[in-house]
């Protein structure tokens, strides 16, 4: 099989650098450039055709999420964001899904000196996302029947990794308010992002969408995202 190319995009020397050692260390991987803004990361993109890149939500001048929208208007590519748990990080990072990055790494979760500490979940997640198809919300043409779910459900689960929060959006928004069964969802994520990402759903549906909390029960019109800390 092809090695994947990876495209580095980060305003941080000290990030470009650990991502380097990480992929170098990878057979599976080759790093075909490095760019450290978006004006240079749209200009390798075309130049190099990477298989997948990653792109950090925060830099200076075209951050992030401007790079994205460039990136899917020129060349649309598999995109890995790197994020960081705060309340704007998380929101950037729920706008780049929407707009069609694959995956994101919470890059505060280790401390910038252990960086290789997230080695294993890059290389794991480029892999998974390498050869996938970038794409955009937009409003499936199928609505879901009103009716059709009463008396034959009491509870629907949906487990959701890699592309789930734009699937949780698309699926979930048409859901109309009086259905007759609760829902359970488990998003793999960080610990952190499941609270802005409910809040952010439940703004989107008829239905009422909440992170779970203890004592929280199951009723009717009201699906609970699991807070992935409480698993494990």
């Amino acid at each position: 099989m092809p090695r994947v190319k990876v495209l580095i995009v980060d305003d941080s020397p000290f990030i470009r650098k650990a991502l380097l050692r990480i992929f170098e260390s990878e057979p599976d991987i080759e790093v075909s450039g490095v760019a450290k803004d978006g004006k240079e990361a749209v200009e390798k993109v075309i130049e190099l055709e990477p298989d997948v890149i990653t792109l950090d939500i925060m830099m200076p001048g075209i951050d992030g999420i401007e790079t994205l929208k460039l990136i899917m208007e020129t060349r649309p590519t598999p995109v890995l964001m790197l994020s960081q748990y705060t309340h704007e990080g998380a929101e950037l990072t729920l706008n780049a899904l929407d707009l069609g990055a694959m995956d994101f790494i919470d890059k505060s979760s280790t401390g910038l000196m252990d960086f290789s500490g997230l080695a294993k979940e890059i290389i794991s997640k480029i892999k998974a996302i390498a050869g996938s198809k970038p794409f955009k919300i937009s409003t499936p043409s199928v609505a879901l029947n009103k009716h059709s779910d009463k008396g034959i459900i009491d509870v629907v689960a949906i487990g959701t990794s890699t592309g789930g929060p734009p699937a949780l959006q698309v699926l979930l928004t048409k859901f109309p308010r009086d259905i007759s069964f609760g829902l359970l969802i488990v998003q793999h994520m960080p610990h952190g992002f499941t609270g802005p990402l409910s809040k952010r759903l439940d703004a989107m549906c008829d239905i009422h969408i909440k992170e779970a909390e203890d004592g929280d029960k199951i009723e009717q019109g009201i699906a609970l995202i699991e807070p992935l800390h409480c698993l494990f």
